[in-house]
């Protein structure tokens, strides 16, 4: 007997050591996807401080953009200004010519009559006058007279001719300020423009902020999602390799109680009487039967529901059928190099019912990190199933389900490569194969 008390603290003690091995391996896969996101949160990081940089680079850009349109509406203004004002002289300068016009064509008239008269009487006609005079007073008169019509006739002829500057004068302000008009027009135009492209160019600058700023708040979401799932992970390999080496030590702390209370019983039984041998055979099998279920032999495999039935597979198709990917160390299929995988993935195809293995409470039923969209049944004794990576959950938590019953419908959510059940039997909280379980 003592020797087979040595012998299963022996197998205690390799089992611990297997398990010290599997959370090593575990956590140091765990670390390395988280190696992996933090690589990749730092170049996505980088790429949000560069949007950074140019979003203020834009916004500078734009603040110049304010400025020159500023300056080039003060501009047009002022040159609003000036073709207001050319365009009232050229008004003025126009009417003056009509005036003009009108001047010169009466003094034109005036001036055709006197060349008429002139032309009737000739030049001798003043002579006549003058020497028809009665007298010399008469004379004197006719004289002065005479003077007064070649004074007037020389001013006809000098208003005419000054009629005449003026509207060549007209002609020439006209001409000028029409050109000085069109100038600037041109110039308006050209400036109107100039104002448009910067108008169009600011525009398209804040189009592009928009869609640059977008882009910064999609990679910021997508990046604590990342590291959100990540920490999830982390997380939950701590929890599950302090929980293992508990239990390890616990189991390491009973077998060494075993053992040291069987040697103690062997020691009795040697120097004891008949009465003593036959309490210490009593205690032996008592110890015996403690040791079956410390084992973890074949007595405690079939404890696996409170009604003593074998859980049956999530996905109905699968029952015979050997799983997708079994329990134990893998390749990773996500981040590659090797991990252990906690229970069964059953393939299946998306929205394929999944099924209660065995009738209980669900205890939780949404996102669970790298699960997904998850259920977790409660079936009491301590046992517990857990079906990840759903695409739709259709119970909530305190809700009794049946054996078999439709509790969700098959997915690729959370890290998963492909639609497929992932399935789990959990002993008070700790995975365990359920191959064991599932006929």
């Amino acid at each position: 007997m003592l020797k087979k008390l040595v012998s299963g603290l022996l197998t205690v003690s390799l089992t611990l050591a297997f398990i010290g091995v599997a959370d090593a391996a575990s956590v140091s896969q765990l670390q390395k996807q988280s190696s992996a996101f933090k690589n990749k949160i730092s170049s996505v990081q980088s790429q949000i401080n560069s949007t950074k940089q140019q979003k203020a680079s834009t916004q500078s850009e734009i603040q110049e953009l304010d400025r020159q349109l500023a300056s080039v509406q003060a501009e047009i203004t002022q040159l609003n200004t000036k073709i207001q004002e050319t365009t009232a002289n050229l008004n003025k300068s126009q009417q003056e010519l009509k005036e003009a016009i009108a001047t010169r064509e009466a003094h034109y008239n005036t001036l055709k009559k006197r060349i008429r008269v002139m032309y009737e009487y000739g030049n001798s006609g003043y002579l006549e006058a003058l020497l028809s005079s009665d007298n010399f007073s008469d004379f004197i008169t006719r004289l002065e007279y005479t003077n007064k019509l070649v004074e007037y006739d020389n001013k006809v002829l000098k208003d005419y001719t000054h009629s005449e500057e003026v509207i060549a004068t007209n002609v020439k302000t006209i001409a000028k300020d029409k050109k000085q008009i069109e100038d600037m027009k041109a110039e308006q135009a050209k400036k109107q423009q100039i104002l448009d492209n910067n108008i169009a160019r600011k525009n398209q600058i804040v189009k592009q902020l928009d869609s640059n700023q977008s882009t910064y708040e999609a990679q910021i979401a997508d990046l604590q999602q990342q590291d959100a799932n990540v920490q999830a992970l982390i997380q939950k390999a701590e929890a599950e390799a302090k929980a293992r080496e508990a239990a390890a030590a616990k189991a390491k702390a009973d077998a060494a109680a075993k053992a040291k209370a069987a040697a103690q019983a062997a020691k009795a039984k040697s120097s004891s009487s008949s009465r003593t041998k036959s309490s210490t055979r009593s205690k032996s099998s008592r110890y015996n039967t403690g040791s079956s279920n410390t084992s973890g032999g074949s007595s405690s495999a079939t404890v696996y529901s409170s009604n003593g039935k074998h859980y049956q597979y999530p996905i109905p198709a699968y029952n015979g059928y050997k799983p997708n990917s079994g329990y134990g160390y893998r390749s990773s299929p996500i981040a590659g190099g090797t991990e252990f995988h906690t229970g069964v993935d059953l393939k299946a195809t998306l929205n394929t019912d999944v099924i209660a293995a065995e009738s209980g409470t669900v205890i939780y039923a949404g996102w669970r990190g790298g699960y997904g969209k998850c259920v977790i049944i409660d079936h009491g004794g301590g046992y517990s199933t857990l079906y990840a990576h759903n695409n739709v959950l259709k119970v909530s938590v305190g809700q009794t389900v049946q054996r078999g019953q439709v509790i969700a419908g098959a997915g690729t959510t959370g890290y998963s490569t492909g639609v497929h059940s992932h399935f789990e039997v959990r002993i008070n909280g700790q995975h365990t194969n359920p191959t064991g379980y599932i006929y």
